[in-house]
């Protein structure tokens, strides 16, 4: 599964040794993702004054998103549908 965060959604100062964190908006629960089993690639764009975007591809397996619990998985599928409406995906 492949999922793109904003900048605001992914909360490096709550990472721990085994997980990453993130979460959908201020409001939502945070979810964290197995280090063994994601990859985070940052991606951004600077111009000579500013940098205009940056953003996170996340990639983990499908059976670890099966595995997750009910609110964890609401909040990939309202990233995921927030990409698809802005046409990030």
């Amino acid at each position: 599964m492949r999922i793109i965060l904003d900048y605001r959604q992914r909360i490096k100062n709550c990472d721990t040794d085994k997980a990453f964190a993130f979460r959908y908006s201020n409001y939502g629960r945070m979810v964290f993702l197995s280090k063994k089993h994601t990859t985070i690639t940052e991606d951004f764009n600077i111009t000579d004054t500013e940098v205009k975007y940056r953003r996170y591809i996340v990639e983990f397996p499908d059976w670890l998103f099966n595995m997750m619990q009910w609110d964890s998985k609401q909040s990939i599928e309202l990233i995921q549908k927030e990409n698809k409406q802005n046409g990030i995906i």
